[in-house]
């Protein structure tokens, strides 16, 4: 057996509860108010003071807490949500109430969004951007407004255009009824004939030198409904002498005259038949008109076969379009069908009387009914609010619709804009889709609606609602410059820019700047709860399944976003993900314990690193956890739940190399807290009694003590400065009246009084009555402040001793020997009154305290505060039947850096083989 003496040094491993021989070096059994730091070592955690003197001002027992950081300059807000929807918020400077105000007119919506359904820990979700806090129910299921696109000006309606105004022709229209499925039949005259009798006809006395009854001449025929009968007659005539007349003595009687005749139907009218039209009169002369041929032709105008008079057949008559504008509307009496004539148009309508309007000629009139083929065939002149839907193939995909806009809003010249389909749901409901709490330029803070906007363009197909609509919303987030919904299966970001916008600007092409609607796929259940942005994209959490949604392009769009499958583990959606500077940590609680893991190396092609940070605390974290706070500046995770006192910490710390720490350790709270968040190097908590409370994590020289020109933490639960004592010099004592006694149910039945500063001083022992607020403390105290709070104790349990070797970054602990430890010598730094206890097995425990002073009072300058001091525990037991613990509850420091253990060791000549 040969003497051996070996140093453990450092304690920043954290806690580990596998067996001891697999510990690592500097791992211990348990860390209780304490934490593990690289350069620090293992020190007693910050006290944590009151933040005010009172309970949060009408907080209550409501699970929906959130935080809000402003700046530097004007600090944090803690917020609740309480359970019948209500809002409250406080500054966490000060704990003072801050202003809540709601949206004029909408408080009740807005609270009975917020407490819609059945209330759980995670039903409200909270995600701030810039100086709005958006709060998504789980319960909600987002819905459409009744608010519909804008309309038609009217139900049914049509457009005509003369495109050309033309002598001699009709400017026909049909109108029809599309329910209806008869047919109107026109018949149309297509030969005609004149044939007149009598003398003149095929000759006539020469008698006058001419020949009478020549001309020509345009008819136009009508007989009751047979209408618009136009032919030219022409009749000539030739003179000529008489046949056998005597040509030597010509007299006038000696010569006659020849007539020809011709007729041009110019256009065939309409209800015809075959047979006599009628007479017409030729310079005097009578010809009866005759219908030889005649066209039957069936056309679909239920509602009226406009056939207005043709224009002139006379060319050196003007044609205007006002002129053929008014043959038109003339004939739409009794229709039902009402018009306006706008510029070289009419525009049809009606809102009882459904109609369709086919042109007879194409070539001469363009109509424009609810849909065209050709944007180019569109009027400059036309009705203000006229909608029409451009189809430019067989395929919907393509459509969109467009409006005319008159210059100053009335009908006329103007402009054709792209619109929605007539009609159609246009806005989202803001009170079914997440809201927010806004901070205003006062400070105050106001509940009110998102502004999300509406559907100005394409239709159900090219721009439909987005998906979460008839869904449940579960998160709010902000990814790529776009607010983001996760719902059911889907990830919805909205365009980028225009958080409130989930709608594409154009229905004419895919724009990149277009909202993104992806789905995930799964062969689970993969309903999407929360997710956290990191360098290659947004890790999408379900709870079975983590997803990546990325783009292989530079930009982030509709054409390029995809959502792929990055690892399959369960995910507790109780907890959000949380950002660890290059790595994304997150909580499963799929079995009997809960388990954080870090994912690291997240690539849109392979697959990430997986490490189960918890593994060596498997057993410790409950099943149930639902809190979660982390400082990627500080390289703290907090994980608690609801109504604990516990809270698990773990502080990490990695170079490019290497991860240099990864150490769990655990605090004990004086009560059960019920909400925890870090913000700017603070660790905030609100207790069960609604008080809020603040750790710092870095340094809190609010309350110190100065020796020997270094300054030293004091370490109070609780605590909260307090003045204006009263003297009584009978009895020597000082009394203080401690407001915030009245919001505590329980009390502790003793507090401890601390003066900070280069006189600092300490009294511990003070008794806390059953009612009431008055405290008396020993001395006189009066016009000095005194900050009251609690102790609490610091505790680590040490593992076993081992012979160790170290090689690399491994520790080898040599288990064949047997090794008898003498004593233990341990370093600490900053260490004022601790308290060690040797546990031995078949004999009672061995408890040791380390201070100067013991007394119930007693002032700091008396107290050795020691910057490196070591310590001896004489132990002279063998390794397996001792264990050794470290406790300090005094409000001075402790901090642990590293031991010395002295002993005998026997190898037992055992050889490796």
């Amino acid at each position: 057996m040969s003497a051996i003496t070996q140093r453990i040094p450092d304690f920043f491993g954290g806690i580990n509860e596998a067996p001891d021989q697999y510990k690592g070096q500097g791992q211990v059994r348990d860390a209780v108010n304490c934490i593990p730091d690289l350069t620090k070592g293992l020190y007693k955690r910050p006290g944590a003071k009151r933040v005010g003197v009172i309970p949060l001002e009408n907080a209550t027992s409501s699970p929906h807490w959130f935080h809000y950081y402003r700046d530097e300059v004007e600090g944090s807000y803690v917020g609740q949500v309480q359970t019948n929807g209500s809002v409250n918020m406080w500054s966490a400077d000060s704990g003072v109430a801050v202003t809540v105000s709601y949206e004029s007119l909408q408080q009740t919506n807005l609270q009975n969004y917020l407490n819609s359904g059945t209330l759980t820990g995670e039903t409200l979700q909270f995600t701030t951007i810039n100086d709005s806090t958006f709060v998504c129910n789980r319960n909600v299921t987002a819905a459409m407004t009744t608010a519909t696109t804008d309309a038609r000006p009217h139900t049914y309606s049509a457009f005509i255009e003369i495109k050309r105004s033309q002598n001699g022709r009709q400017y026909g229209l049909n109108i029809h009824d599309p329910t209806s499925s008869s047919l109107t039949t026109i018949k149309t005259a297509t030969q005609v004939s004149a044939n007149p009798t009598g003398e003149g006809y095929s000759t006539f006395g020469g008698a006058q030198g001419h020949c009478p009854y020549i001309g020509t001449k345009v008819f136009t025929l009508n007989d009751g409904v047979k209408t618009n009968l136009i032919f030219r007659l022409t009749v000539t005539g030739q003179q000529g002498p008489l046949p056998n007349s005597n040509d030597d003595s010509p007299e006038a009687g000696d010569f006659t005259c020849k007539y020809s005749l011709s007729l041009d139907l110019l256009h065939g009218g309409e209800g015809w038949t075959v047979g006599s039209a009628g007479t017409v009169t030729l310079e005097g002369f009578n010809y009866p008109i005759n219908i030889d041929k005649i066209e039957t032709v069936q056309v679909r105008s239920s509602i009226k076969a406009v056939r207005p008079d043709p224009t002139p057949f006379d060319q050196q008559t003007n044609v205007t379009p006002d002129s053929i504008l008014g043959g038109i509307t003339s004939e739409l009496s009794g229709t039902g069908i009402s018009f306006e004539v706008i510029g070289n148009g009419i525009y049809l309508y009606s809102n009882t009387v459904n109609f369709t309007v086919e042109a007879q000629s194409t070539d001469l009139m363009t109509v424009i009914t609810d849909q065209v083929n050709d944007v180019t065939g569109l009027p400059f002149q036309c009705k203000h609010g006229y909608i029409v839907k451009v189809s430019n193939s067989s395929s919907p995909d393509d459509d969109y619709y467009l409006r005319f806009e008159g210059n100053g809003g009335g009908s006329g010249p103007g402009s054709w804009v792209e619109c929605a389909e007539p009609g159609i749901l246009k806005s989202i409901d803001p009170l079914t889709v997440p809201i927010i709490i806004q901070r205003q330029s006062n400070g105050s803070f106001q509940v009110k609606r998102f502004t999300y906007d509406s559907r100005d363009v394409g239709d159900d197909n090219t721009n439909p609602t987005p998906s979460f609509i008839g869904k449940k919303i579960n998160k709010v987030l902000f990814f790529r410059n776009r607010l983001c919904f996760l719902s059911d299966e889907n990830v919805i970001l909205s365009r980028p820019g225009d958080l409130g916008n989930f709608f594409a600007n154009t229905a004419l092409t895919v724009s990149g700047t277009d909202p993104i609607d992806i789905s995930c796929s799964s062969t689970f259940p993969a309903i999407l709860f929360d997710a956290l942005e990191v360098n290659s994209g947004l890790i999408v959490f379900a709870q079975n399944q983590q997803f990546l949604l990325a783009t292989d392009s530079d930009i982030l769009q509709p054409e390029t976003a995809k959502l792929s499958s990055l690892s399959t583990y369960s995910y507790n959606s109780k907890m959000p993900p949380i950002s660890m500077g290059t790595i994304a940590g997150f909580v499963d609680n799929a079995g009997a314990f809960s388990r954080f893991f870090a994912m690291a190396n997240v690539a849109r092609e392979g697959e990430p690193s997986v490490n189960e940070l918890s593994k060596v605390i498997s057993r410790k974290l409950d099943n149930d956890l639902d809190l979660i706070a982390n400082s990627r500046e500080n390289n703290f995770v907090f994980l608690g739940k609801r109504n604990s006192d516990e809270v698990f910490g773990y502080k990490y710390f990695g170079s490019v190399e290497r991860q240099l720490q990864s150490a769990w350790f655990r605090w004990k709270h004086t009560r059960p807290i019920s909400y925890h968040c870090v913000t700017d190097d603070t660790y905030f908590f609100v207790d069960d009694q609604n008080f809020l409370q603040k750790i710092d994590l870095i340094r809190d020289d609010a309350l110190s003590f100065t020796h020997d020109d270094d300054t030293y933490l004091v370490h109070l639960d609780n605590y909260s400065p307090v003045t204006g004592g009263t003297y009584d010099s009978s009895t020597n004592r000082t009394s203080f009246n401690l407001t915030w006694l009245t919001g505590i149910t329980d009390k502790k039945p003793n507090l401890t009084a601390v003066k900070g500063g280069t006189d600092g001083t300490i009294i511990t022992g003070i008794n806390v009555p059953n009612t009431g607020t008055a405290v008396t403390v020993p001395g006189k105290w009066d016009g000095v402040e005194l900050n009251f709070g609690y102790d609490y104790t610091m505790q680590v349990d040490l593992p076993k001793f081992f012979v160790q070797t170290k090689t690399g970054n491994v520790t080898i602990n040599e288990q064949r020997g047997s090794l008898t430890i003498h004593r233990v010598n341990l370093i600490f730094s900053s260490v004022g009154v601790y308290e060690t206890e040797l546990a031995r097995v078949g004999k009672p425990s061995f408890s040791q305290q380390f201070s100067s002073t013991t007394f119930d009072s007693y002032l700091t300058g008396n107290v050795r505060i020691e910057d490196t001091y070591a310590a001896y525990v004489p132990v002279y037991e063998k390794s397996d039947n001792f264990t050794l613990s470290v406790k300090s509850t005094s409000p001075l420091p402790a901090t642990l850096t590293s031991l010395t253990w002295e002993g005998d060791y026997n190898p037992s000549y055992y050889k490796s083989v």
